[in-house]
């Protein structure tokens, strides 16, 4: 089938008024112009067509926009913009409006195609008007999206069962610490529970030695034996509530919280002081475990790497969130270290977030320490319908 040349008014013109001497030029000019927009608009791989501004038809329709249609470029001229778009996007008129109006108008719609079928199309609407203004036409390019939309859809699919795959890890990493924290609870505490009422009997049975030496010696490897036994026995607990605080279990996220900073304070010296106004410390398993692992993060970043002298920590609920927030006076974390692939811990406490439906924020200022907020959703307190 043999496509008619554009008319004037659709292809592009050389505007600029002539001058004796130059008209035969500017016709040239002229001339190249029409024959490159034509090849442009023939032998694009989009759907192009041009649209009266009036009833809305379509005068031209390029190869590309027929195919996507269905139809050949002859059946489609004439026919109106609006019959090429599905029942759901016959809103055309309204973008069409929009386009005359701003100048262009991008959107996505559901184009239908001749047997009925559909699919989704980038649809860009221009409107193209002379140098003094006037509306010569619409021009509209169409982009099949169908390929692209189902690999976003893949992608989101992708997302959803990997977001699914990551709170089963957690749960069942949370559920494995548990077991493991009274194994070891359990076992190991009974057993050096046991060495240590077998060292005390020793130690009462050195008196009956009679060689002196003999007895020195005893006595003193006894109370090292103690001494290690009692550092064993501080740090099967230390694991123990690493791996799963019983206060958390036993007496809430407060308990565990209050229990977790004093640890800290201890063990590395630096100052803390946590404020709450939490007066429910029975939340829901899945708040406050998540939360209790997002401040344990949070402070394990703060031993090995600010070189803070004083942490603040706040915990508070307002309106229908919650809100911990960890703050610092070290060197001040990074925007760099903030987003960086092998930041796994401040990713873990980001994805900890999501799982609740909250967000993870941190800030830093080079010198003055750095901030760790965490936005959760209120959750209803265990026991409520």
């Amino acid at each position: 089938m043999t496509e008619q040349p554009p008319e004037d008014n659709f292809a592009p013109r050389n505007t600029r008024p002539a001058v004796l001497g130059e008209e035969d030029e500017e016709t040239a000019q002229a001339a190249r112009e029409v024959r490159i927009w034509e090849q442009v608009f023939m032998h694009a791989g989009w759907g192009v067509a041009i649209v009266d501004p009036v009833d809305e038809t379509l005068l031209r329709v390029n190869p590309a926009f027929a195919r996507l249609h269905g139809q050949t470029v002859n059946e489609m001229i004439g026919r109106p913009l609006s019959s090429t778009f599905a029942v759901e996007s016959r809103d055309c008129q309204q973008h069409v409006r929009a386009a005359c109006e701003q100048g262009q108008r991008v959107y996505e719609s559901i184009q239908r195609r001749a047997d009925g079928t559909t699919f989704p199309a980038l649809t860009n609407l221009t409107a193209v008007r002379d140098t003094a203004g006037n509306l010569l036409y619409l021009a509209v390019n169409l982009q099949d999206i169908t390929e692209r939309q189902k690999a976003e859809e893949q992608l989101r699919r992708s997302h959803e069962q990997l977001q699914s795959l990551t709170a089963h890890l957690h749960a069942v990493r949370e559920e494995e610490s548990a077991r493991i924290a009274r194994e070891i609870h359990d076992e190991l505490g009974q057993l050096l529970t046991a060495l240590l009422i077998d060292l005390s009997w020793l130690e009462d049975k050195h008196a009956a030695i009679l060689d002196d030496d003999l007895r020195r010696q005893l006595a003193a490897k006894t109370k090292a034996m103690t001494a290690l036994a009692d550092r064993t026995i501080d740090a099967v607990r230390r694991i123990g509530r690493e791996l799963r605080p019983e206060a958390l279990d036993d007496f809430g996220l407060m308990a565990a919280i209050d229990s977790q900073v004093r640890e800290f304070q201890q063990r590395t010296g630096v100052k803390c002081h946590l404020t709450s106004n939490l007066e429910d410390a029975r939340l829901d398993p899945d708040w406050s475990t998540a939360l209790f692992r997002i401040l344990q993060e949070a402070l394990t970043n703060i031993a090995r790497h600010a070189g803070a002298t004083r942490v603040d920590i706040l915990l508070e609920e307002r309106k229908d969130h919650l809100v911990l927030e960890v703050k610092d006076n070290g060197r001040g974390i990074r925007a760099s270290e903030v987003s960086g692939l092998r930041s796994l811990g401040i990713l873990g406490m980001r994805e900890r977030a999501r799982l609740l439906g909250g967000r993870v924020q941190i800030a830093g200022v080079h010198g003055r320490g750095t901030t760790v907020t965490v936005r959760v959703p209120r959750p209803l307190p265990m026991g409520t319908a």
